[in-house]
Formats: C-alpha cells, sequence, structure tokens
C-alpha cells in the first residue's frame, strides 16, 4: 500500500470526507464541497479506487444516492490517507519534551491500530517505563476529550477504542489537521526570521 499514493490533494479530500461520514455521501455534494462538478468526482473515484484496490478497499457507487467508503483494512486507509503528509514527517521524529509525547503516543496508537506493549513505547521514545506510565495520563485525559479511552489487556499492551466515528476524528485531528511540527516552534520562527525552516526541514 505505500506504493500507492493519492497523487491529487482532491483524491486524499474526497477519501477524507468519506472516511468521517461513515455513509454515503452524493456526487453532487462532493462536488459542491471541492468546486468541481459531479462529472470530475465520478472520475476522480474511478481513480481513487485503482488505488484503494491495493488495501483491499473501494469506494461503493449507489446510482441516485452517491457514495460510501467500504472498509476491509483500516490500517491500509490510514497509510494512505497520511502519505506524505505533515503527520508522516511527524511519526519520523522522536519528540524531546513531556508535552510532545503524549500526543505521538496518541498517533502510534492509532496508526497501529492494535495493542501496543508499553515496553514497545517505551523503546520507541528512549524513555524509561515509568515515564512512559506517566504520559499515559495525559494521553488518557485527551482522549477523554475525544469521548475515546485507552484499554488495556494484560500480555498484549494498550490500544484505544471507542465510537468509530470518534476514532476516525481523533485520526483527523492528530494526524491530518493539526499535527505541526515538533521541530520548529514560535522560539525558532523568531529566532531565525529571515530563514523559511519549513523548507529546510
Amino acid at each position: 500500500m505505500s506504493a500507492s499514493k493519492l497523487s491529487l490533494p482532491r483524491w486524499k479530500q474526497i477519501v477524507h470526507m468519506l472516511y468521517l461520514k461513515m455513509d454515503f455521501i452524493s456526487g453532487k455534494e462532493l462536488g459542491e464541497a471541492l468546486a468541481v462538478n459531479p462529472r470530475t468526482i465520478r472520475n476522480d473515484i474511478k481513480a481513487i479506487n485503482q488505488i484503494l484496490a491495493s488495501g483491499g478497499n473501494q469506494i461503493e457507487s449507489l446510482p441516485g444516492v452517491g457514495y460510501r467508503l467500504a472498509l476491509s483494512d483500516e490500517k491500509a486507509l490510514r497509510e494512505t490517507l497520511l502519505d506524505e503528509s505533515v503527520g508522516r514527517a511527524n511519526m519520523n521524529i522522536v519528540p524531546m519534551f513531556a508535552e510532545d509525547r503524549a500526543d505521538y503516543i496518541i498517533r502510534y496508537l492509532l496508526l497501529k491500530n492494535d495493542y501496543v506493549k508499553l515496553e514497545t513505547l517505551s523503546d520507541e521514545l528512549f524513555v524509561s517505563k515509568s515515564t512512559i506510565n506517566l504520559d499515559i495520563l495525559e494521553v488518557k485525559r485527551k482522549l477523554k476529550d475525544n469521548q475515546l479511552k485507552l484499554e488495556k489487556r494484560a500480555g498484549y499492551g494498550i490500544r484505544i477504542t471507542g465510537p468509530e466515528l470518534a476514532i476516525r476524528f481523533c485520526f483527523s485531528k492528530y494526524l491530518l489537521v493539526e499535527s505541526t511540527s515538533p521541530l520548529i516552534t514560535e522560539t525558532e520562527k523568531n529566532f531565525f526570521e529571515e530563514v523559511n525552516l519549513e523548507m529546510i526541514e
């Protein structure tokens, strides 16, 4: 799936909208949201389905009703949505500060979409297991704000659970929309006013 890309921003927007809706959206509604005509949407979806097929997913079409995302591998879809995004770049940067680790753990768990052991998180973040346990408290608080919970299972680890729609909105929030670079803060921007830090990164 990693080789398949939603190369047009509009394609990614279409999949993102259908992913969050969890129901049919008419071609007219999609077209109005993206400022194109329904015929363009129809052609886009044909192209998108060729990309999604490698992950076993597809966009279903029902005449007179619209389009709906049919998932068989949600992890593959998330990888496709995340491809070449800011969120993907952030997963390659290990956060240095405690306040950033909670967001990183949430992103990590959302991408894994399965149980993850605390030891794995400890190794991933280069901190002790006791530090991870402290970070988990902040993770739980942030998930609660999104109507989600952290489920723990002996021998397996932890995973994010809750209503599917809430999980999808959380994925969108932490990996597609609000994700920012932990390397570039306002302090760095002010100090290097004449330098385009985002371009360098």
